[in-house]
């Protein structure tokens, strides 16, 4: 069996507002499925997002160098 996974997030501030968003997908290869005794491929995926407002007008400020890209290979 191989597994590929990938995905993306997104986060966006300003002021009390904020916006926050996730995407993963993974694709299984060869996979051998027990009951027919066949090798399969399929794939799983999922995303979600959230809005949120501060009531008391309050700003969550991002941590230093809080703009990057993150891989894992």
């Amino acid at each position: 069996m191989n597994l590929l996974r990938s995905g993306a997030e997104l986060a966006y501030g300003i002021g009390p507002w904020r916006v926050v968003s996730e995407y993963m997908r993974a694709d299984y290869n060869d996979v051998d499925l027990l009951s027919s005794g066949s090798r399969e491929d399929f794939f799983a995926q999922g995303i979600y997002a959230t809005a949120s407002w501060f009531l008391t007008g309050e700003e969550k400020r991002p941590q230093k160098g809080g703009v990057g890209i993150a891989c894992r290979i």
